[in-house]
């Protein structure tokens, strides 16, 4: 056996990156923290089995670091609000999810259902017409407006007002009609906003929506279209994936949940989260779009869009991981994901009792 004394030699601490050649350890004794080299892959592919134990660092020195970070585990789903007995479904919050395109509405499928399983009141719909009956037979309990070749204008203001989050992005496309629409959310929408997927390309392809970035909007890329934002490719991304999503959270004033094995949440106001619950079985196509909808449901519910971003990629990642258990990770789809979420809930209340 292999055991590595606070990080495998070879292995940058910080970064994880591997700086040529690195011991790869079967268990790792890290000394006072856990070191984001270890968490962040390659790096903690080295590391196997980590140990933290204290060694005495002096609390002044801790306040030195100059990237303080953190991570959360299945307890902290206690923090989450509580729900009120005397709640209603207005209360618990409603989601509007502008998403899908002609005859491609499974995106918004799997975030209204996200949406619905992380406790939200209500979810409507905004999708083209192709889309109304399957959505409606696969989640009877949205509500779902729609358009065809052209945009009401007033009726998607009027759902945004109605609205307590929004999200836009998943199954759109980069046409005329979601280009249109995403220039129109980020130009007159004040609302805390969930932008995903093809909206991230939109806004990639017209840099000057950039400059209508809103404190309360979240980003939710994964590395390539992190790439189309950042203008920076991927490798180079993942030498220092936190210091990338800093820097465009920074940059933009938003929250920015940069989406990969080891999802990192960044504001520029806030403490970098790493997750580090989740495995392989979410790698599948939707699995980003049920992130979408559960970050949705917890901004509508009350949470700030920091705290609703880091509680949404761990309730996401431990819904994956209970759906592994029963599944293994070979035969997980996204949908898995979605459905397992009771279950941490579940374990929630036990810790309760």
């Amino acid at each position: 056996p292999v055991i590595s004394v606070d990080v495998p030699s070879g292995v940058n601490a910080s970064t994880g990156q591997v700086m040529g050649v690195a011991v790869k350890a079967d268990m790792t004794v890290t000394f006072g923290y856990l070191k984001s080299g270890i968490l962040l892959y390659p790096g903690a592919a080295y590391a196997g089995k980590i140990i933290v134990k204290e060694i005495g660092f002096a609390p002044n020195a801790i306040k030195t670091i100059e990237r303080p970070m953190y991570t959360m585990d299945e307890s902290d789903i206690l923090r989450l609000p509580k729900r009120k007995s005397d709640g209603n479904k207005g209360t618990f919050g409603k989601v509007l999810i502008v998403a899908g395109s002609k005859n491609m509405g499974g995106a918004a499928v799997l975030s209204c259902k996200a949406a619905y399983k992380s406790g939200c009141g209500m979810v409507r719909v905004f999708t083209h017409a192709s889309n109304r009956t399957p959505i409606l037979q696969s989640i009877p309990e949205s509500l779902v407006s729609t358009y065809e070749n052209e945009i009401d204008w007033t009726s998607l203001k009027s759902f945004c007002d109605w609205a307590d989050s929004i999200v836009v992005g998943p199954g759109m496309g980069t046409g005329d009609i979601a280009k249109s629409i995403v220039g129109f959310l980020m130009e007159n929408i004040e609302k805390p906003m969930v932008i995903d997927a093809d909206a991230i390309n939109i806004i990639a392809s017209n840099r000057e929506m950039l400059d209508k970035i809103k404190e309360n909007h979240i980003f939710t890329p994964h590395l390539k279209e992190m790439e189309r934002l950042s203008m920076v490719d991927v490798a180079n991304i993942k030498k220092d994936m936190i210091d990338v999503c800093r820097l465009f959270a920074s940059t933009n004033k938003c929250v920015c949940v940069l989406k990969d094995s080891r999802t990192v949440v960044a504001k520029f106001s806030q403490r970098v989260y790493i997750n580090t619950k989740g495995n392989s079985g979410m790698a599948v196509a939707g699995s980003g779009d049920v992130l979408t909808g559960i970050i949705a449901a917890l901004s509508a519910q009350g949470l700030d869009s920091y705290l609703a971003s880091c509680y949404g990629v761990l309730l996401h990642g431990l819904a994956g991981d209970k759906a592994a258990s029963e599944l293994t990770e070979y035969s997980m789809a996204a949908s898995d994901i979605a459905d397992n979420i009771y279950k941490v809930f579940k374990e929630r209340d036990s810790y309760n009792e």
